[in-house]
Order: C-alpha cells, then structure tokens, then sequence
C-alpha cells in the first residue's frame, strides 16, 4: 500500500539484506524512491543503491547511474564524486572523469585543494584524451590558485615549451617564485626561467 512505510519497509530490506537478495533489496529501494519526498532520504538511499550495484554486484553502468542522480539534484554531494571517479575510470569515461575532477575543484575550500583537482583534470585532459589545448587550460586554472603548485608548473612548462612559447612561461615561473613561501620554491622557479632561450621576457 505505501512502499515508505515505517517500520515495514525497513523490515522488509533487512530481510532481504540477511537473506543476501541484492536484486531484490534494489526492487524494493527502487519502489520507495518512487513515493520519497524528503530530498536527504533519497539522495542516501541512491547512494546506498550505488554501492550495492558497485561492490556486491559488480555492475558499473548500474552504479553509474544511482550516482549521477544524486548529483543531478546534489552537485556538491561529496560521496557520490568520490564513487564516480572510481566508476568512470573503470568504464573509461575520461570527460566525464575530468569534469568530475572540475567539479571537486570547485567544491574545494583550499587553495591546494582546489589546485590538485584541476591538476588532475589537466592531466585525463593531457594523457587520456590527448587534448593539450585543454589540458593547458586546467594546468593554468591549477595554478591560478596555487601559482608554485609543482606538478602544475613542470606539465604547464612541459607544454608551453612544446608550443615555443618562451613569454608565456617566462611569466608562469616568475608568478611560481612571487608565490612560494619557501627559498627553494622561490629560487627555483626563478632560475628555470633566467635559462630559457633568448626573447622578450618580463623581468621580476
């Protein structure tokens, strides 16, 4: 009659848990999404549905699905990124795995944070899907928050030489120095560009 009703409905799914039915336990999820009105409920159990689908029955495309829901009404909700990174890696989903990576940036409260994840998607974009013009875009965005941020600085300096353009990282490294709080991240950064091939350079 009412597929949320308490407590029947949660004695119904531990009995299908003990009983090891997961198909059936996801029927019966399935049916209370249908009539659940409170957002938080729903987002917990999809997300409970995803794992199952994930861990115990090994389909990804099915646990895919359960998390992009959640996301489609909760963007920020943290658990729910986590597990699509690890299922879109698996299903070699490299867009979407980079834009998974956007998103964690922009939830990001840190600095580093937020540095890293872009770091992350510069490199799906770079390695996975061979786009540098991309990839040169979200190692820029990295560094735009952390200016000195290593991995950032060698990939972005790895392709700008690449691409010939000696101002461009003239400018990346002496903005890496400026930032860095420590002598060695100051000096070296400052030192890769006093060695770059002659042309017009900005001076710091």
């Amino acid at each position: 009659r009412n597929p949320a009703a308490k407590p029947a409905s949660a004695a119904v799914s531990r009995l299908l848990q003990a009983r090891g039915d997961h198909e059936g336990l996801l029927a019966h999820w399935a049916k209370r999404l249908e009539v659940l009105d409170d957002p938080s409920t729903r987002v917990s159990l999809e997300f409970r549905m995803g794992e199952i689908c994930e861990t115990l029955l090994g389909d990804s495309e099915r646990a895919r699905g359960h998390y992009e829901r959640i996301l489609d009404t909760s963007p920020g909700y943290l658990p729910a990124l986590e597990s699509l990174e690890q299922v879109y890696s698996r299903l070699e989903e490299w867009g979407k795995l980079a834009a998974i990576y956007e998103q964690r940036a922009l939830l990001a409260n840190e600095a580093a944070g937020k540095a890293l994840q872009f770091h992350r998607a510069a490199a799906v974009w770079e390695f996975r899907l061979g786009d540098l013009d991309k990839a040169r875009e979200f190692y820029a965005r990295a560094l735009e928050h952390l200016a000195h941020f290593p991995p950032s600085l060698d990939a972005f300096q790895r392709i700008l030489e690449g691409e010939g353009d000696w101002k461009g990282l003239a400018q990346c490294l002496l903005a890496a120095g400026a930032s860095a709080t420590d002598g060695r991240e100051t000096v070296s950064p400052w030192y890769r560009g006093g060695r770059l091939p002659p042309g017009p350079r900005p001076r710091p």
